[in-house]
């Protein structure tokens, strides 16, 4: 989809390349991908729905719709909101000109229309050393990418504003019987509305792809998948097969493992992967391989990999219990009573002395928790997470584009803020980046359980309690309980992992042994090449140098494609003394 609208009237200037089109009465809604639902207030999709109704009445049902989408609704033939899918799979680009509004499905051709790109310092920087960009950014400083969740809107006197519709969905209260309602339809139904598919589970063997791999085995037959890489580097991946296959032998279902030999491998494989989500660098040698294997055949991936590694704010991890307890309803409370209820403050401060012990061991310092909502934001602003979240309290009705994030939060809203600044950087940077990659490029439907629009709204409902801070993620082991998982079945033991493997294997740091491959030798040479032009100096080990690397390889390959259409940038983009990544 390309379209273009004059900023002082909202008017249509053009659009062309869009799929879908539907009007009724005086607004019409032009989208790529799919729409297949309502969202419920129970969290259940009901896909029995006329799109024309709800296009007839879209602001109300917008945080609603469920699907994969990128559309711009027009009322009375004027632009009256852009907006994607919660998951944004389907990714809308933007920039504005004097006069016009430009928004694009494809950033090469919104870049070409504006003709000129100049490096964004601070966020090319922060693409190198985590593999994606922050929150609506690019890695220029002309083009923006709307936030899952987020509105686009232009505002009467030309300005771009950006306007968050997920607080106007309020769901039930989150409870066990809610949580695992919602999963359980949200699996039958996909299954349900097309089965004519092979269903494949990509399992790690643990708690998450394991009832995954559980649920849908109780609709239909399912086989499960796993990554291995080789030369192995004794790592996580190695105790993932190993468990992975255990899992699998014990719920009687097939299981496949998928090599990836890194020395049959070299950069050019990436190409069409770095063209087509410039913005997330990450090992996507991994997914292609398994993408390839899929291709042309009626098959469908899911995937429960993301359920960790997106809801910090949702009681997921069992290694955030600081945060998990400072985002509980239990710490709102003492925090709303330090300022006169004694029962609270006498809480907080025994929990204070507690939790001491723990502060200095992560921070190295004496800290403790804070006693206003300002503190609280400066404790999260200061964290050293590496969203480098910045948080304000002062209010702004929408966001103006390029803005710095600012706005109100309440006690009881910090949580869902955090959530939705989070849930910007992980959908636009990694998680949808896996379904993008087997939709657009191999033509596979990919699931992402946890990161469906059902699922998005239902954790965000969470709230905290006691029993969430001292065991993350209680509801998804309940449920594996239920289902006959003990927790020490997604244990394994390094012992087990290494009678397993190929005793010929050789045993060495991961690191050695990845740059030992032909793609890990070839990645190491030009990428030093280009980080010298570019100004940065690549002196971490391990796997972070791996991240580093590939992310100083794809910002080369995107301004190579970008030089194809005519848009030359020049290096180096760092003006300041040398960075050191």
């Amino acid at each position: 989809m390309y379209a273009v609208f004059q900023r002082g009237d909202r008017s249509l200037v053009a659009i062309q390349d869009f799929e879908h089109t539907v009007t009724s009465d005086s607004r019409t809604l032009y989208f790529d991908g799919t729409i297949d639902g309502l969202i419920g207030e129970n969290y259940i999709v009901n896909r029995n729905i006329e799109l024309g109704d709800v296009v007839s009445d879209l602001p109300r049902f917008l945080p609603a719709l469920s699907g994969r989408y990128a559309g711009i609704s027009l009322q009375d033939g004027r632009l009256e909101f852009a907006a994607s899918d919660i998951g944004a799979v389907d990714e809308l680009y933007y920039t504005t000109t004097d006069a016009e509004l430009v928004l694009s499905t494809n950033f090469f051709a919104l870049a070409k229309a504006v003709g000129r790109l100049d490096y964004d310092e601070r966020e090319a920087l922060f693409f190198i050393i985590h593999g994606f960009c922050r929150k609506g950014k690019t890695t220029f400083s002309e083009v923006y990418r709307l936030p899952p969740g987020e509105a686009l809107k232009l505002h009467a006197n030309g300005a771009t504003l950006r306007e968050s519709y997920l607080s106007r969905f309020e769901g039930a209260p989150v409870t066990y019987d809610v949580f695992k309602s919602a999963i359980n339809h949200s699996v039958r139904s996909i299954i349900q509305n097309d089965p004519s598919f092979e269903e494949i589970v990509l399992s790690s063997g643990g708690v998450d792809s394991s009832v995954l791999l559980s649920l849908i085995r109780g609709v239909k037959d399912v086989k499960s998948a796993t990554f291995r890489f080789l030369p192995s580097d004794q790592s996580d991946n190695e105790r993932d097969v190993t468990r992975a296959t255990r899992m699998a032998t014990n719920l009687q279902v097939t299981h496949v493992v998928f090599d990836v030999d890194l020395n049959s491998i070299n950069l050019s494989y990436l190409d069409d992967l770095i063209t087509s989500m410039p913005f997330a660098a990450h090992l996507g040698i991994n997914f292609k391989k398994l993408f390839e294997s899929l291709q042309g055949r009626k098959r469908r991936l899911w995937s429960g990999q993301n359920l960790d590694s997106l809801y910090w704010y949702a009681a997921t991890l069992n290694f955030t219990a600081i945060n998990r307890f400072l985002l509980s309803d239990i710490y709102v409370r003492m925090l709303e009573g330090v300022k006169g209820y004694r029962k609270y403050r006498l809480a907080k401060m025994v929990l204070d002395l507690s939790l001491q012990r723990l502060y200095q061991g992560i921070y190295k310092k004496r800290v403790q928790t804070p006693d206003t909502i300002d503190e609280l934001i400066e404790y999260f602003n200061d964290s050293e997470r590496y969203l480098a979240l910045r948080l304000s309290g002062e209010s702004n009705e929408g966001q103006v584009m390029g803005a710095e994030p600012r706005k109100q939060i309440s006690v009881s809203e910090i949580r869902r803020t955090l959530f939705d600044e989070e849930l910007g950087c992980f959908f636009t940077g990694r998680d949808h980046k896996v379904q993008l990659q087997g939709i657009k490029l191999y033509d596979t439907p990919t699931i992402l359980l946890y990161s469906t629009p059902s699922m998005v709204h239902l954790l965000r409902n969470l709230h905290l309690s006691w029993p969430d801070v001292l065991f993350g993620k209680r509801f998804m082991y309940r449920y594996a309980h239920e289902l006959g998982f003990r927790e020490s079945d997604f244990r394994i033991k390094a012992s087990l992992t290494a009678d397993l493997s190929d005793s010929r294997r050789p045993i060495a740091p991961m690191m050695e042994i990845f740059r030992s491959t032909n793609y890990g030798r070839e990645l190491d040479q030009k990428t030093e090449e280009l980080a010298i032009q570019m100004g940065v100096i690549v002196r971490t080990t391990d796997q972070g140098r791996r991240q580093r690397e590939l992310g100083i390889w794809w910002m080369g390959k995107i301004r190579e494609q970008l030089s194809e259409i005519g848009i030359e940038l020049r290096w180096p983009i760092f003006s300041k003394e040398q960075p050191v990544v």
